[in-house]
C-alpha cells in the first residue's frame, strides 16, 4: 500500500535529530580535548616562562616581571573577547532556536487544522454538488444554459471558419485592380452614372470578370462575419443572464451548507501555513548561520587561537628559548633539567592530541554538513506541501534508504531531494476524481463544484458543454482555437466572498497538498 507523505516526514525529521545528537555528542568529545589541548599549550607556555626566569642573565627580573604581565594580559583580553563572542552567539542562537521551535509548532498546528478543513471541503463540496444537481429548478435553468451555450459554440465556430474564408478570399477581390476599379465607381448598382463608351467599356470588363457574381460574393464576405458576431454576442448575453441564475443557486447552497465559511477559513490558514513554511525556512537558515561561526571560534585554530598564538610567539622570540635550552643542558642544578623534560612531554603531548582534534573537527564539520543537508530537504517537503494528509509515495518506497546513501556520501542533498520528489504524488480530491478534465482548469472551487453540478444535472452526453458553460464564465474560454473573434470578455466576479484559490491552483496554499 502507499507510504503516507506525513510518516516519510516523520522518518526525515528523525533522521535529522538523529544526525543532531551525533553532532552533539561528538561536540562535547570535541570540547574536552580542546579544552585538554588549551592546557597543556598554556602549561608548555608558563614552563617557558619558568625557564627565561631562571636563565636569562641579560633580562632584569622586573623585566621579565613586566614582560610576562604585558603577555599574561594581552592573553587574558584575547580569551575574554572570545568567550564574551561565544556568550553572545549562544544567547543569539538560543534564542533563535526557542523561535524557531515556536513557529515550528505553529506551523504543525495550521497544518492540522488545514487537512480538517480539506476534509470539510471535499465533503461539503460533495453535498453541494449532488443538492444542486436534484434541485428541480436547478436542472431546468442548467438545461436552458446548456442548450444556449451549444448554439453558442456552434455559433463561434461558424463565425471562425467565416473569417477564415474571408481571410483567405478577400486578399484576391483587393489586390484585382478591374474589380477594385468597377465596384468604386459603383457599377450595377443605382449609384452607377457613367453614359456611353465608358458604360460600355465596363459592361465588357463587367462580363469577363464575372463581376455582378463577385460582387455578391465580396460583400457576403465583408459583412456577414459583422452580422454573426453580433448574433455571438447576443447569444453570449442571453447565456449570461441564464448562467447569473444558476449561479445565484450555487451561491445560496453554499453558504447555507457552510462551504463558503470553509472556503474561507481554509483560504486564511493556507496563507499562514505559507507564511509559517517561509519564516521557519529563514529562521532555520539564520540558526545555521549562528552555529557555522560558533563552531569556527570553538574551534582550536580559529580567529582567537590564531591572534593569541602570534602574541606568545612573539613574546618566547624574546625570551631566546633556545639559549634557554643550552643552558639548561650545562648547569649541574637539576631545576632546569626538569622544567626542560616538562616542555618536552608537554609538546609530545599537545603533538599527540593535534591528529585527535583535526580528526573530531573533520567528522564534525561531516555530521553539520548532513544535518543542513537533510534540513534543506525537510523544508522543500514542506514547502512543496509533502506533509499534508493526501500526500503518499508508491508501494515499498523507504526513505531510510536514500538517507543512508545521503550520509555515506554516495547522493547529496539535491539528489536526495529529487528521489523523494519524484516517488511522490497526491492523492486526488473529490472534485478532481468526478470532473474529468474541468478540474484541471477551474481554479475556482466554486467554479469546480458549479461544473460538477450541472454536469450531473444537464447529463453526461452534455459535458462538453456543461464544462465549457463554467470555463467562459471564470474568463478562461476564449472561443477556443483558430482564428479569434471579438467576443467580449466575460466581466464575471464572484460575490460570495473573497476570490478562494485565485491563482493557487483551486487549493488553500500555493503547493498542491492541501
Amino acid at each position: 500500500m502507499p507510504v503516507p507523505g506525513v510518516s516519510v516526514f516523520h522518518d526525515l525529521q528523525a533522521a535529522l535529530e538523529k544526525v543532531r545528537a551525533e553532532a552533539k555528542a561528538l561536540h562535547d568529545d570535541w570540547t574536552k580535548i580542546d579544552t585538554q589541548f588549551d592546557e597543556l599549550v598554556a602549561e608548555r607556555g608558563t614552563a617557558f616562562i619558568d625557564l627565561a626566569r631562571h636563565y636569562l642573565p641579560d633580562l632584569t627580573q622586573q623585566s621579565i616581571a613586566n614582560t610576562l604581565t604585558q603577555i599574561q594580559g594581552d592573553l587574558r583580553a584575547i580569551l575574554d573577547r572570545k568567550e564574551r563572542r561565544v556568550a553572545e552567539l549562544t544567547g543569539q542562537l538560543e534564542r533563535l532556536v526557542v523561535e524557531r521551535d515556536k513557529s515550528s509548532d505553529e506551523l504543525a498546528e495550521i497544518t492540522s487544522r488545514l487537512n480538517e478543513k480539506v476534509r470539510q471541503r471535499d465533503l461539503l463540496q460533495q453535498q453541494v454538488t449532488q443538492t444542486l444537481s436534484e434541485n428541480p429548478q436547478f436542472k431546468h435553468l442548467t438545461e436552458q444554459a446548456v442548450a444556449s451555450e451549444l448554439e453558442l459554440h456552434r455559433n463561434e465556430q461558424r463565425v471562425r471558419e467565416i473569417m477564415r474564408e474571408a481571410d483567405e478570399k478577400l486578399p484576391a477581390y483587393e489586390q484585382s485592380r478591374l474589380f477594385q476599379y468597377l465596384y468604386r465607381r459603383g457599377f450595377g448598382t443605382p449609384a452607377y452614372a457613367s453614359r456611353g463608351l465608358t458604360r460600355r467599356l465596363d459592361r465588357w470588363v463587367g462580363r469577363m470578370i464575372e463581376f455582378q457574381q463577385s460582387r455578391k460574393s465580396y460583400e457576403f464576405l465583408k459583412s456577414t462575419p459583422g452580422l454573426m458576431q453580433a448574433e455571438v454576442e447576443r447569444r453570449h448575453a442571453e447565456f449570461d443572464e441564464q448562467m447569473n441564475a444558476i449561479e445565484a443557486f450555487e451561491r445560496r447552497e453554499a453558504d447555507s451548507s457552510g462551504l463558503t465559511v470553509v472556503l474561507d477559513e481554509g483560504e486564511q490558514l493556507g496563507w499562514q501555513r505559507d507564511g509559517l513554511v517561509k519564516r521557519v525556512d529563514e529562521q532555520k537558515q539564520r540558526c545555521q548561520e549562528v552555529e557555522q561561526e560558533l563552531i569556527k571560534l570553538q574551534q582550536s585554530q580559529g580567529q582567537f587561537y590564531e591572534e593569541a598564538l602570534t602574541r606568545f610567539r612573539t613574546f618566547l622570540s624574546q625570551t631566546e628559548t633556545a639559549v634557554l635550552e643550552h643552558h639548561a643542558r650545562k648547569t649541574p642544578e637539576p631545576t632546569d633539567d626538569e622544567l626542560v623534560s616538562r616542555v618536552k612531554w608537554l609538546s609530545t603531548e599537545i603533538d599527540r592530541l593535534q591528529p585527535q582534534v583535526v580528526a573530531i573537527s573533520s567528522t564534525y564539520r561531516n555530521l553539520e554538513e548532513q544535518a543542513s543537508g537533510l534540513d534543506f530537504v525537510l523544508r522543500r517537503y514542506q514547502q512543496s506541501n509533502f506533509d499534508s494528509e493526501r500526500s503518499s509515495f508508491e508501494n515499498g518506497f523507504d526513505v531510510d534508504e536514500y538517507i543512508d546513501r545521503f550520509r555515506k556520501g554516495v547522493t547529496d542533498k539535491d539528489s536526495l531531494w529529487q528521489s523523494i520528489r519524484s516517488r511522490q504524488d497526491f492523492a486526488p480530491t473529490w472534485i478532481e476524481q468526478t470532473a474529468g478534465g474541468a478540474s484541471n482548469v477551474l481554479e475556482h472551487p466554486l467554479a469546480q463544484v458549479l461544473a460538477q453540478a450541472m454536469v450531473q444535472a444537464a447529463g453526461a452526453a452534455l459535458q462538453q458543454s456543461a464544462n465549457r458553460s463554467v470555463t467562459r464564465r471564470t474568463g478562461q474560454h476564449r472561443g477556443g482555437t483558430g482564428i479569434p473573434i471579438n467576443v467580449p470578455t466575460p466581466t464575471f466576479r464572484r460575490t460570495n466572498g473573497p476570490s478562494f484559490g485565485g491563482g493557487r491552483g483551486g487549493g488553500f496554499t500555493s503547493g498542491k497538498g492541501f
